[in-house]
């Protein structure tokens, strides 16, 4: 093993790392799996959201209070030493003026409950490292690289009092109405890591330093109990998808309804059932049902051509 005395960097690819403690990139990969060590992939602008644990409004003061990432051309907001994350909650309307959208709303269970201890963030951009599922790493190990899709990204913590959250990738621009968020929290980012995508920070390194080269007495709870905390946010994923169904289901039950009452206006020239036609119905009597739980005009359209072509 190489003498080291210093560390030049406050983060690196790993091959970089590997040379500097004279092993292979390889056998930072197996440490990684084993949850001795943390590696991570560097975003530079990821569309994606952020789930977090806690309450809207708690976590909005949190936001406001971290320090601005000055290093990146976005109002990114430093989320730990190596990670930032900006809520681009602006926008204009027709009329160019400015819209000002919550930074995090509260997520509701299926039954429409406030789930006071999970919220979303407004669509955004994410920077720095992010720590990828240690199956994923386990790909790279086995393969070489691995395609990512809906898998989700932990926060490389370096702050206790962070709260616990996770980063979804978005393959899209994130929709402004977060009530029909349907059509594009389904859409995930699709993307390939190698070895070269791997990254390590100077607290990995130094603690691979104090262990002189015999790497696999290093301890392990640390890295499991952050693997945890990303099996936990992806479980509440689920509970977002489940969401996102019984609103359509909702939905489908409020446009039956209106269906059997303004056939007419639900129908094209052949006298056949016309998805925009029975959207534009929906949109002119929805005083008439309880709650329209969608509300965007093409996230209704892409429903109710679905239900009339027999694939809900």
């Amino acid at each position: 093993m190489a003498n080291i005395t210093k560390i030049p960097f406050s983060f690196c690819r790993i091959k970089r790392a590997a040379e500097l403690l004279d092993i292979q990139a390889e056998d930072l990969l197996s440490l990684s799996v084993s949850g001795k060590i943390t590696l991570c992939v560097r975003l530079d602008g990821l569309n994606s959201i952020l789930l977090a644990k806690g309450n809207a409004d708690e976590l909005d003061k949190w936001f406001l209070s971290l320090k601005n990432n000055n290093s990146v051309l976005a109002n990114a907001k430093n989320l730990s030493n190596h990670t930032s994350f900006s809520i681009d909650n602006l926008s204009n309307n027709e009329d160019e003026e400015v819209i000002f959208y919550p930074r995090f709303y509260q997520l509701r269970n299926s039954d429409e409950d406030i789930a006071d201890s999970l919220s979303q963030s407004h669509g955004g951009r994410a920077f720095g490292l992010w720590v990828p599922p240690i199956r994923c790493i386990n790909d790279v190990l086995n393969y070489g690289t691995v395609s990512m899709g809906s898998d989700s990204l932990g926060i490389y913590r370096t702050d206790d009092s962070t709260p616990d959250m996770c980063l979804i990738p978005l393959a899209e621009q994130y929709l402004d109405d977060v009530e029909d968020e349907d059509s594009c929290i389904e859409n995930y980012a699709k993307y390939e890591i190698s070895v070269n995508d791997l990254w390590i920070t100077a607290e990995q390194v130094k603690e691979l330093v104090k262990h002189n080269g015999d790497y696999n007495d290093l301890p392990s709870k640390e890295y499991i109990e952050s693997e945890k905390r990303n099996i936990l946010m992806n479980s509440n994923i689920n509970h977002m998808a489940e969401h996102h169904a019984t609103n359509r289901e909702k939905l489908y039950r409020a446009a039956i309804h209106l269906l059997s009452k303004y056939p007419e206006e639900c129908r094209g020239e052949r006298k056949e059932i016309s998805p925009e036609k029975w959207r534009d119905c929906i949109l002119a009597h929805k005083n008439e049902i309880q709650v329209l739980p969608i509300t965007n005009e093409d996230v209704i359209l892409k429903h109710l051509r679905s239900a009339a072509n027999g694939k809900r």
